[in-house]
């Protein structure tokens, strides 16, 4: 079948589901699910599932084997001293795959320990790539901007969704940080015991958000251009997301930023300085890699074609130089289904 006719078939299929969708969206989000495949195709081949294993201390993740050492899992701390994370990569490297793995042990890890409570993961995921997987998941709780959604009595998608869901993230920040004012000598959440912070509702969240770059859109915008591009309520998840690189750990918030490129400016740069736990996917050569893991470009890797394959991460965790070859797990729809079995009705926020 031609590429193009199919690609062009699936996309109206997606609008057909999802009315009020604009066309090139519907383009985007076949393109993403013809991505995903293409990935899950190659994975299968070379990368061990993920069958439930979770850390014992609930701010570390085993991230998948690593290279040199197969029977040793990678661990990754995001909160326990360290408080956020970049994943980053290009097209057909498995990025999402990595952002998949924290998800699903964040929010079983949270049942074990917490029990029912609020959702503790938080998707704001403008092209629903990563969103479609998780909704109706337990313990979390995802904005698509592909859906449209009711709000002050307009049907509505795209950014304004994800600004929406993010008003609410904010919200707790405060209501978080409130609670910690009145005890002047706990300098964190974390400094909490694990009871006291299930009695006061102050199990880990953590914020995933995919491809950020796009709410870092220019400033100086006419009226028009505002308008056009959603340039408020971009601007206001970028905001929002640079508070919680900063402050969000002492409150229990930690941030999980995925994205395949760098953008120019001093709040990205102050946002990407406070990710401290950096993962890497695939073979993704250039700036990008510098930016990232802080390797000059042209540094040489042994067998890099076997080894930067798809689901292959190159990973520095908090203040440690050392970058390490991880082969990140695949989480299936069955382990998911096994593990976190999706509700009947979404979890709304």
């Amino acid at each position: 079948m031609n590429t193009n006719y199919r690609r062009t078939r699936h996309a109206r299929e997606i609008m057909a589901t999802h009315p009020g969708m604009k066309y090139t969206e519907a383009l985007r989000a076949a393109d993403a699910a013809h991505e995903r495949e293409h990935v899950d195709a190659t994975l299968a081949t070379h990368v061990e599932r993920w069958n439930g294993q979770v850390h014992q201390d609930h701010f570390t993740f085993l991230l998948g084997p690593l290279l040199d050492d197969p029977s040793t899992l990678a661990e990754i701390a995001i909160g326990r001293g360290w408080g956020s994370a970049l994943i980053a990569g290009v097209t057909d490297t498995g990025r999402n795959h990595a952002a998949d793995v924290i998800i699903a042990q964040a929010a079983a890890m949270t049942l074990i320990s917490f029990g029912a409570q609020p959702a503790t993961v938080h998707i704001l995921d403008l092209h629903g790539t990563v969103a479609r997987r998780w909704r109706d998941r337990p313990s979390i709780t995802v904005s698509d901007g592909t859906r449209p959604e009711m709000i002050d009595g307009t049907l509505t998608s795209g950014p304004r969704v994800l600004a929406e869901h993010m008003e609410h993230i904010h919200d707790e920040f405060s209501r978080r940080r409130a609670i910690l004012s009145e005890l002047p000598d706990v300098p964190s959440v974390e400094a909490l015991p694990d009871e006291t912070r299930a009695r006061l509702k102050l199990a880990p969240m953590f914020i995933v958000v995919p491809d950020l770059h796009e709410h870092f859109v220019a400033q100086n915008l006419t009226t028009e251009q505002v308008i056009a591009t959603s340039a408020d309520s971009r601007n206001y998840i970028a905001e929002n997301t640079w508070l919680l690189a900063r402050m969000g750990r002492a409150y229990g918030i930690h941030l999980i930023v995925t994205d395949d490129r760098m953008v120019r400016g001093h709040v990205w740069a102050q946002t990407m300085s406070n990710l401290s736990t950096r993962i890497l996917m695939g073979k993704t050569p250039g700036a990008l890699t510098e930016n990232v893991i802080g390797l000059p470009m042209n540094t040489p890797i042994a067998d890099e074609e076997a080894q930067l394959a798809p689901g292959i991460a190159r990973v520095i965790d908090g203040n440690d130089s050392k970058v390490r070859l991880v082969r990140v797990f695949d989480v299936t729809d069955e382990a998911l289904d096994r593990i976190l079995p999706r509700r009947g009705t979404a979890q709304q926020r």
